[in-house]
């Protein structure tokens, strides 16, 4: 409900009296004046109608004058709220900038130290990984040159042992390392194998040949090539050596496995059905590309065919799937065994009973 404010209180109270003197002047006054004054029929109606205009507006005057006093009072105390607010928000405000520079301050000095501290780890991190990258490099280094130290070593033992008159096939990559061909020649020399198959053609086939023709042994090397090219290069190198009648090639292209659950592709067995018992069997195809152990069916196909006490070689046996193979085939003869003999790239040597 709206409240209604009383007409004195409008009024100031020095202006009353002014407001109720116009007021007698306006209600009385007029109306006797004219009635005295002016000889006319109801003259002093239109002094009373006059009268009464100029009441209210001396009334309404008043009460104008008591407003703008009133609002002159309120806007003093206005003007003191509105300083008082000002004041308590500068005040704030000086202890917020106050708070937010001393954090501000106290927040660089985290972050510089923080900083610091990082940088100082960072830098015991990366002398620790400098040092132990050098020792690797010098490893590698030490290792590098003590291989090619052993390589060069049995290179000229090889040359020794094997009189070879027409220059070698590359010695590097995927083919023979010289330490593995001189342990052929001196397992040959000493064992006397009559027949030595061979997955894999290359310069072993050609110093096998060699061995065999010189030392007289009574050594029938059959090497298998699924590589026709390849094959017919290592052939006719044979023949230029003078070594074709005791060592050959035989080209068998790789076919469907012939082991059950083995997917890689294997050399077609038609290529070497006709092979007397076997002394010693290398195993240095097809390629490891082929897919996983593509090795593997080496054994299982030609267990039947390897003579007792035969032994098979499997080189790369440092690589994963070579060794796996290797383990899966003594694990499937009973009393044979394997070890790793430490050449450049590993060799595995199976024993049969």
């Amino acid at each position: 409900m709206t409240s209604r404010t009383p007409l004195t209180t409008l009024l100031p109270r020095r202006g009353r009296p002014l407001v109720v003197l116009a007021g007698l002047i306006g209600l009385v006054g007029l109306p006797l004046l004219a009635a005295a004054v002016v000889d006319l029929d109801g003259a002093w109606l239109i002094a009373l109608g006059i009268g009464l205009v100029l009441t209210v507006q001396a009334v309404v005057l008043g009460a104008l004058h008591g407003v703008v006093g009133r609002l002159a009072v309120n806007d003093r105390h206005v003007g003191a709220g509105t300083d008082t607010v000002v004041t308590l928000l500068k005040a704030r405000t000086d202890g917020l900038r106050e708070s937010v520079e001393k954090n501000a301050i106290r927040t660089t000095d985290l972050v510089r130290g923080a900083v610091a501290d990082s940088a100082k780890a960072e830098r015991a991190e990366l002398h620790r990984v400098r040092a132990a990258t050098l020792d690797e490099v010098q490893k590698m280094l030490t290792a590098e040159n003590v291989g090619t130290t052993r390589q060069t070593q049995a290179l000229l033992q090889l040359f020794d042992a094997v009189r070879i008159e027409r220059p070698l096939p590359g010695l590097s990559g995927f083919a023979a390392s010289p330490d593995l061909l001189l342990y052929l020649v001196d397992l040959l020399r000493t064992r006397r194998p009559a027949t030595v198959l061979e997955f894999g053609s290359g310069s072993s086939t050609l110093l096998m040949g060699l061995v065999a023709k010189q030392y007289g042994l009574p050594t029938r090397i059959i090497s298998v090539d699924h590589d026709a090219y390849y094959g017919g290069q290592t052939q006719r190198t044979l023949e230029e050596a003078g070594v074709a009648d005791v060592a050959e090639v035989r080209i068998a292209p790789l076919v469907d496995s012939p082991v059950a659950g083995h997917e890689p592709q294997w050399y077609d067995a038609a290529a070497i059905g006709d092979l007397p018992p076997i002394d010693l069997m290398i195993v240095d195809g097809p390629p490891g590309s082929g897919g996983p152990e593509a090795r593997y069916p080496a054994f299982p196909v030609m267990r039947d065919r390897l003579a007792p006490g035969a032994l098979v070689l499997m080189d790369d046996y440092d690589r994963s799937d070579e060794r796996i193979t290797g383990e899966r085939w003594a694990e499937s003869e009973p009393g044979a065994t394997i070890e790793r003999v430490d050449l450049y790239k590993g060799l595995g040597v199976l024993r049969m009973p």
